[in-house]
């Protein structure tokens, strides 16, 4: 099917955009953009702290559980038992008489 000639230039006048019309449409594109930016780039920097403080807490649980772990530690080390015990397993015995000394203060 062959339109006529003046259909042919109907459709061609119709296809060009006018430079006015083609700079508004470009602009509402890119404010569209920019408005969609805008809007989400706030929920993305919640979500990103979110994730950053689940990091944060779990690396305070696991130091938590350290701190406890050597409070544990230190206080069985300061118990005058184990001391001894160690003391015997590390290959230390009871001094004889004159290997004990006696410190004053003065």
């Amino acid at each position: 099917m062959s339109l006529p000639v003046n259909d042919h230039a109907f459709a061609r006048a119709r296809a060009r955009i006018n430079r006015e019309e083609f700079i508004y449409s470009v602009l509402s594109v890119v404010f569209f953009l920019i408005a969609l930016l805008v809007y989400t780039y706030p929920s993305v920097q919640m979500v990103h702290l979110v994730y950053h403080e689940q990091q944060v807490k779990a690396e305070e649980r696991k130091l938590m559980a350290e701190q406890s772990r050597l409070r544990l530690q230190l206080e069985m080390m300061m118990a005058p038992g184990e001391m001894e015990a160690r003391a015997i397993n590390g290959g230390f015995g009871v001094p004889s008489a004159p290997q004990v000394v006696f410190v004053s203060k003065r």
